[in-house]
């Protein structure tokens, strides 16, 4: 069959296929009218409803109008199990979000967006707020959000890990000291963070780790309403406090870490923020906020989210932007394959790390039973040595 015959039979076959799909988008149009946006599965505009019309010229691509800052909904639509296109709803899901200050990127999950709700209400009230939030959850942003919107937002936002310092430097950071108040101490004093937080927020991260004899300190504040530095003189103090803590606070009282009193001082307005893996919707928006900051003009972003979905990022929204600075790194200039981005996730993740050390744990037991525990035939069918048998099987403690 001549080459010129063979062409035109592959070039029928693939425009009568995009014309199907075509068919099959038009059809859901006429179903569904009432939708804001229709793309093809090339993320093409191919309907509009008539508030839009002027924003999104049909046959744009949808993506290059869209970024972390907008609120949409997205779905993929499937004619007979075919993607045929996907579905955009613009209306302002998260209205209440935009109506106070959060700096944080918009969600489009429903149970984020009752969350913010509720940190807004602890915000306006004058209540102390805990929040507990998982290492990557963005603990900061919350107590920043909290603060702007608060009757103390004229005032600083003073922030502290009590996790990063030992005890002295605790108790000096927090506290402050007179002049000359220890060998080495500055001629001038320091003013403590609690000082500096008067008139506005104090946001104590890692308060679980303090020492009992700092909860103890903690607590006369709170009770006096007062700060005295090393070595100085009592002073009024007038602040909004904010704890956080990665651990249950609860569970640290229980086992005697931390004071019962100081617990039910700050433990008042309770705040857990929803983990990543909860709404992994919100990828989408955290991979165009990304594209957006780093100028990054690419077309495959949904390649991105359709890999990144498939983990449960334990180390939330810090582990995500680490897995996309490295993505940005080795493919800034081409596309990746879905194993290429799937091994940078996979690189970053403790997650990962520890279930592949379980599945080596379970294979070597397995084998084991087979060969009735004789370590030589184990070794031969795991094409290992005795040598590194032992040494797996010692890792894994395993006896």
């Amino acid at each position: 069959m001549p080459l010129r015959v063979v062409t035109q039979k592959i070039t029928n076959t693939i425009v009568y296929h995009y014309l199907e799909r075509k068919n099959s988008l038009l059809r859901y149009v006429a179903k569904y009218s009432e939708d804001d946006l229709l793309c093809d599965e090339h993320f093409r505009i191919v309907y509009i409803s008539d508030k839009y019309t002027d924003k999104f010229p049909i046959g744009d691509d949808i993506r290059s109008y869209l970024n972390g800052q907008s609120t949409y909904k997205q779905e993929e639509i499937y004619v007979d199990k075919e993607l045929v296109g996907y579905r955009f709803l613009l209306q302002d899901f998260s209205s209440e979000q935009n109506s106070f200050y959060y700096p944080g990127i918009s969600s489009q999950n429903e149970k984020y967006q009752k969350f913010l709700k509720k940190v807004v209400m602890f915000a306006t009230s004058d209540l102390p707020i805990h929040i507990y939030g998982e290492t990557g959850s963005g603990k900061e942003i919350i107590a920043e959000t909290i603060h702007h919107n608060s009757s103390k937002k004229s005032g600083p936002l003073v922030a502290l890990n009590c996790g990063a310092l030992n005890e002295n430097l605790l108790e000096s950071q927090l506290f402050g000291y007179a002049p000359g108040a220890f060998t080495g101490a500055d001629s001038k004093g320091h003013t403590g963070k609690i000082e500096q937080a008067d008139g506005g927020s104090l946001f104590l991260d890692e308060i679980d780790n303090m020492s009992k004899k700092m909860q103890t300190a903690l607590l006369r504040v709170l009770e006096d309403q007062q700060v005295t530095r090393i070595n100085g003189l009592p002073k009024k103090v007038d602040f909004r406090l904010i704890t956080a803590s990665n651990q249950d606070l609860k569970q640290a009282v229980v086992e005697q870490r931390f004071r019962e009193d100081l617990f039910y001082r700050i433990f008042v307005g309770q705040l857990a923020i929803p983990p990543l893996r909860e709404r992994l919707i919100d990828l989408r928006p955290l991979i165009q906020e990304f594209c957006t900051q780093k100028n990054w003009r690419i077309n495959w972003q949904e390649e991105i989210f359709q890999a990144a979905k498939n983990y449960s990022w334990y180390g939330n929204v810090r582990e995500f932007n680490n897995f996309l600075e490295r993505l940005y790194v080795f493919y800034s200039s081409e596309q990746p394959s879905k194993q290429d981005i799937c091994e940078l996730i996979e690189s970053g993740s403790l997650q990962v790390t520890d279930a592949k050390a379980n599945n080596e744990k379970q294979e070597i037991e397995n084998a084991l039973e087979k060969e009735k525990f004789h370590i030589s035939n184990t070794a031969k069918r795991l094409g290992f040595s005795r040598a590194t048998l032992y040494r797996k099987m010692k890792a894994h403690n395993m006896k």
